[in-house]
């Protein structure tokens, strides 16, 4: 249980912060930064 509970961090984290960055990107280009 725990393997699959540190699988799931180690894949659903890094996806999530990387759309974190997409979002903060595109709303730096929406506001012409």
């Amino acid at each position: 249980m725990k393997l699959g509970i540190w699988i799931f961090f180690n894949v659903m984290l890094p996806a999530i912060c990387g759309a974190g960055l997409v979002i903060l990107c595109l709303t730096l280009k929406v506001n012409g930064l």
